[in-house]
């Protein structure tokens, strides 16, 4: 198990995996997806233990479908370790969450496409900076839910994470019947949130998007604790003469004619841009461009 007392993996700590790269693989070109796939492995073991490693940071022998490449190919391959990379992003930026330890425990024994939701479900509030903690499971109802929320003036927000795998055939009812089992996992006196991770073919396909669209709207009608909807999704994008990107995107869906609705605490997450650098979060190609730069 992941001991609570684990010391925290510093940025410096990051920094100095990178500096090492060179000394520990002379033999593999130290371009920026070589090591920051190294420092990952580095920050998995050290969180989630060498026995989990060893089977799922390869890619190709793993129990997990999620890092285990589809096929063969290079493009594949490289959105497994762009996953890893991403894994450990969340793991090294979340570490001092309240509640993280036992979320990163879990990515050992539960689905690991389902963790990881609410981990980027956590991740846009991170981003956004917005203060949250991970709540403890309690088997109860009303009680048994992922995150809370604490804005500014004091609002507390409840929030479900919900994930629907890659390999999920998308209809209405099922995305329906997931709505409703969220909602009632969340308190029935507080504002609830719903963060739905989504396959990325569910945003680009016109027919999915209807079928989406339809459950959110029976949903809405026939709840009044649930505020707003999230959906967040990964894409990928391929970089002129450069490595595959993964981004993750997102879109929020507000029900105003929840009785808990007020402007003040729906739309609360950041829209993204290239050029903004959170001050609370820390990429690894960002750390390896520390490194490079403390070296010349």
């Amino acid at each position: 198990m992941t001991s609570p007392f684990l010391p925290p993996i510093t940025l410096g700590d990051l920094v100095g995996m990178a500096e090492a790269f060179p000394r520990q693989f002379p033999t593999i070109r130290p371009s920026s997806e070589a090591i920051q796939f190294a420092m990952a492995a580095t920050v998995l073991r050290t969180f989630i233990g060498d026995d989990w490693c060893d089977v799922n940071l390869p890619g190709v022998s793993g129990t997990d479908p999620y890092l285990v490449p589809r096929s063969s190919g290079a493009t594949d391959r490289m959105k497994v370790q762009a996953r890893v990379v991403a894994l450990a992003e969340l793991i090294f930026n979340l570490q001092s969450v309240e509640g993280a330890r036992n979320r990163f425990h879990r990515l050992k024994n539960d689905s690991l496409e389902t963790v990881i939701a609410d981990l980027e479900a956590a991740r846009l509030l991170a981003l956004s900076e917005i203060r949250f903690r991970f709540v403890r499971e309690q088997q109860k109802k009303g009680k048994d839910y992922d995150i809370e929320i604490t804005l500014e003036d004091r609002d507390t927000i409840c929030c479900e994470s919900k994930c629907k795998v890659e390999a999920t055939i998308i209809s209405r009812t099922s995305l329906l019947n997931s709505l409703k089992k969220a909602a009632r996992q969340l308190p029935g006196n507080l504002p609830g949130f719903v963060f739905v991770k989504v396959p990325e073919t569910w945003i680009s396909d016109a027919t999915i998007q209807d079928t989406t669209q339809a459950a959110l709207a029976e949903f809405f009608r026939n709840t009044g604790r649930i505020v707003e909807v999230v959906f967040h999704w990964e894409e990928w994008h391929r970089v002129k003469a450069g490595p595959l990107m993964r981004l993750a995107a997102f879109r929020e869906d507000v029900n105003e004619d929840s009785r808990f609705y007020k402007a003040s605490i729906v739309k609360l997450l950041r829209s993204f841009s290239p050029l903004w650098k959170p001050p609370t979060w820390r990429s690894y190609r960002e750390v390896v461009g520390m490194a490079k730069a403390s070296a010349r």
